[in-house]
């Protein structure tokens, strides 16, 4: 019997044990055939190819496993983002509960479309209008209450569309993804236009993945002594916007890595897909919202993306062919 050198035995351990967790934490349970929820089809074979391919060093697609990083879009990649976002829809939460503390609020913009249900009006709003929104929702709590208040969200608030929790929300054909990218020994991140500390507090349950796989945009913070304790505290403002080519640019200086495997849905994340695509033996993977009767159809604010993948040859995912179900607690082919 051979021996490991010393330097890859930590690395072999903490790959075994990374993919014991996803296996054991994530909601998808790999039993049986892999990807379950995906429709046996030309996209499914193609991902499990790649997988395939990727974790075979006698293949010509092996990549090393210190290159093996995969990358997600989150709203409306992981889960719905229409007709709400979930994010926004916690902001929203928030100021209803704070309203009694502000009656001025009653009379003002945005606060009065808030509370006063105007979905119309905030939707054509753009992001500052929701910046003041996040402020007055979001500002003056250490990281560790927001993230408390944010946990607890995921799991009560439900969506009345779907008359759903929003941990209910996540495709589960992604969550299957994830949790056999984790179980082949690839890093896998959350690379969001969101919060980042809002998905951090729902990314363990949601996608077995911890805090610290998520890439996303920061408000601004400040370092505080309560009670004779250092506390990370929540300041008005955005510090960074993690959006557009800002993907692609916070995933290099944060994992110090190109991905070799994206996914998301919208132009946003035009740029983080291709910088997947032209990576040696890279993939990038378009989800398309073609699904009326389960979720929503729709194809504004993914033009260029669309364009780049027929031009490039990405894999397009569509949700109504390769989604044998969309929810987990769909039957397959169901609609809700």
């Amino acid at each position: 019997m051979s021996r490991c050198a010393p330097a890859v035995l930590p690395r072999l351990l903490a790959v075994l044990l990374g993919g014991l967790l996803a296996a054991c934490s994530a909601p998808a349970r790999l039993a049986g055939e892999p990807l379950p929820s995906w429709t046996p089809g030309p996209g499914r074979a193609q991902l499990l190819a790649f997988i395939d391919a990727a974790t075979d060093p006698d293949s010509p697609g092996w990549i090393a496993p210190d290159a093996r990083l995969a990358v997600f879009d989150h709203d409306g990649t992981l889960l719905v983002e229409r007709p709400r976002f979930a994010q926004a829809e916690f902001v929203y939460a928030r100021i209803r509960e704070l309203a009694p503390q502000h009656p001025e609020w009653r009379r003002q913009q945005p606060w009065r479309a808030v509370l006063e249900g105007d979905s119309q009006w905030l939707a054509a709003q753009g992001l500052r209008v929701m910046a003041k929104l996040m402020n007055s929702a979001q500002a003056g709590l250490s990281q560790d209450d927001y993230a408390a208040l944010a946990a607890a969200f995921w799991r009560e608030a439900r969506d009345p569309h779907y008359g759903r929790a929003w941990h209910e929300l996540v495709y589960a054909p992604m969550q299957e993804l994830i949790a056999l990218l984790l179980s082949r020994g690839f890093d896998v991140y959350i690379v969001s236009a969101g919060g980042s500390e809002f998905i951090r507090a729902v990314a363990g349950e949601a996608w077995g993945l911890p805090p610290e796989r998520v890439i996303g945009s920061r408000g601004k913070t400040r370092l505080r002594e309560v009670d004779g304790r250092l506390v990370v505290w929540r300041a008005p403002g955005i510090e960074s916007l993690n959006v557009g080519p800002r993907k692609a640019l916070n995933i290099r200086a944060l994992t110090g890595r190109r991905p070799v495997l994206a996914v998301g849905n919208s132009d946003s994340d035009l740029a983080m897909l291709r910088y997947a695509a032209e990576t040696p033996g890279g993939l990038a993977v378009v989800l398309e919202h073609d699904d009326a009767r389960r979720e929503f159809a729709y194809r504004d604010g993914s033009e260029r993306l669309r364009t780049a993948a027929a031009e490039g040859g990405w894999l397009r995912v569509s949700m109504a062919r390769d989604f044998r179900r969309v929810f987990g607690w769909e039957e397959a082919g169901a609609a809700p």
